[in-house]
């Protein structure tokens, strides 16, 4: 599949070396303040866990919702063990990296405890390694997102927080651009950049080299079973010579070594459902509306995409992007002192000590900073996003 000219700048870095550090520095600055006013509740929350810890399991049940045309989507949802939510406002929509599982938030959902909001996890078609044609959906970025919009109308759910973490902001951000009216908020966690990432470009060559799979090929190739069938030999062989590697070496080919052939299918199609390609999707990632709450957690250590690249979504959104001014009617807390002359300057963290893989290494932490977003939802004054047609 070839880019459309017009989209393949979004691909690359734009910055010269000078903007990139500009624009860092001044990301680590907003990072470090908050770190430091929500330090005393991530100590707390530690402290709990130390004094408290009896696992971190789930208490959601795993769930099966079919539609009328033949698909389905399984997801689970804690509110059959609630009888009433602390922030009844609000429904956190959980959608996992890949390779994922429908329970990877797990460990953050427990320490939100149960009964602080709905909180669902969504594990859509052919992530969940059965195959993602299934009545009308084959598995377009499109498809995502009328499946999630006909999902959150049959159960009666007007507005979610979108958690997303690493390529679950594919269906994630592309949700949000297409139906911001009915997003709350964004959680990404390592999740993709604005532009181009290690960790994809990785994937592309993988694909060719690997794969022997072509960038030219359409989208139709990849519903047809010779096209399966190649790449599950592909996929077999290279995870095989993989296996030799040291243990260390390989976390560096997490995403061939782990993928299945499902997962890269289903990838592959995402990535084809716009005329141009990956950067068309990232086009359209950086006209997400602005007015649009969002938490932004990541770190420098990420295997898988360069803090240049967080940072960068990160200046765009405070300073760049058709900004909205928001405002904090009043502290939420007692103990946490927010900017309130600007709401999203507060929700923005760099994570030194973790990997790519935060959403389960730093679960305890993370937990904190979704309470803190989620609970100042209530206190900014910022019109409603509008909807538009991309």
């Amino acid at each position: 599949m070839s880019q459309d000219n017009k989209y393949e700048q979004y691909l690359y870095d734009q910055r010269d070396d000078e903007t990139v550090d500009k624009q860092g520095s001044i990301v680590q600055q907003y990072c470090d303040r908050n770190r430091k006013q929500l330090l005393p509740a991530i100590t707390k929350q530690l402290r709990y866990e130390q004094e408290n810890y009896n696992g971190y399991k789930s208490n959601s049940l795993i769930l099966r919702m079919d539609f009328s045309d033949g698909s389905f989507v399984q997801y689970a949802d804690n509110i059959s063990n609630n009888q009433s939510f602390q922030h009844s406002n609000r429904c956190i929509l959980a959608i996992p990296g890949v390779p994922g599982s429908i329970k990877d938030f797990a460990p953050i959902e427990k320490r939100l405890e149960p009964n602080f909001c709905r909180f669902i996890h969504l594990f859509l078609p052919g992530f969940d390694n059965i195959d993602e044609r299934r009545g009308q959906y084959v598995g377009t970025l499109q498809d995502g997102v009328k499946m999630i919009n006909e999902f959150l109308n049959n159960l009666g759910i007007q507005k979610v927080v979108i958690m997303m973490h690493s390529l679950g902001g594919f269906f994630g951000k592309y949700f949000a651009c297409c139906n911001p009216e009915r997003v709350d908020g964004l959680i990404q966690i390592a999740s993709i950049p604005l532009t181009e990432w290690h960790g994809w470009t990785f994937m592309k060559s993988t694909f060719e080299n690997a794969y022997n799979l072509s960038e030219n090929e359409s989208f139709s190739y990849y519903n047809s079973d010779e096209a399966r069938k190649k790449l599950q030999q592909g996929s077999s062989e290279l995870k095989a010579s993989l296996a030799q590697l040291p243990k260390k070496q390989q976390r560096q080919f997490a995403p061939a070594l782990h993928f299945s052939t499902s997962d890269l299918f289903c990838l592959r199609k995402i990535t084809r459902s716009l005329p141009g390609g990956i950067g068309e999707i990232l086009f359209n990632f950086r006209k997400l509306d602005s007015r649009i709450p969002r938490l932004i957690a990541y770190s420098p250590k990420d295997e898988l995409a360069t803090k240049n690249l967080y940072e960068e979504e990160i200046y765009d959104l405070l300073f760049i992007s058709n900004k909205v001014n928001y405002t904090i009617k009043q502290q939420p807390f007692k103990d946490i002192q927010l900017d309130l002359s600007n709401f999203q300057s507060n929700f923005v963290f760099r994570v030194d000590d973790g990997s790519h893989y935060l959403h389960f290494e730093k679960a305890n932490e993370l937990s904190v900073l979704i309470r803190c977003f989620i609970e100042t939802l209530d206190y900014i004054e910022v019109s409603p996003p509008q909807k538009q047609r991309l």
